[in-house]
């Protein structure tokens, strides 16, 4: 069990040089939570297939996802570290989404550091986006 706190602790806090270690400490306070035991196996079948499919029930091959079909537009905040999603992994993905990716803002930090950053500017990026392709009716 060490083994996978230490796991976790990592992807909770991969960059503490950009992290608020007490915003770290009092999330992993909380812990496990976040996420579901599916979307982990999920996460390990993709990562194993090398492929990005549908999630695998055990009825048959899972089909990959069709990104083509992707019909809103798509902002992908990207920290340079995280060891979940790699560099390789989010330029496909900007690929296959085409020209639905509408931002791609790349910033120092890890996994989690858009939730523990000490610097939270990249939300500036976040609102302006959202002003842009989301904006809030006032009717």
């Amino acid at each position: 069990m060490p083994d996978l706190c230490a796991i976790g602790a990592n992807v909770m806090s991969d960059e503490p040089s950009f992290d608020d270690p007490e915003a770290v400490s009092i999330i992993m306070g909380h812990m496990p939570s976040g996420t579901s035991t599916k979307c982990m196996q999920h996460l390990v079948q993709v990562a194993t297939a090398g492929t990005f499919q549908h999630y695998d029930d055990g009825s048959g091959t899972p089909a990959p996802y069709d990104l083509t079909k992707v019909s809103v537009p798509i902002a992908n905040f990207v920290f340079k570290n995280d060891p979940v999603a790699i560099p390789e992994d989010v330029d496909w993905l900007d690929e296959q989404i085409g020209d639905k990716l509408v931002f791609r803002g790349d910033y120092d930090g890890g996994h989690m550091t858009m939730f523990f950053a000490k610097d939270m500017s990249y939300l500036e990026d976040v609102k302006a986006v959202f002003a842009e392709h989301f904006p809030v009716s006032s009717a």
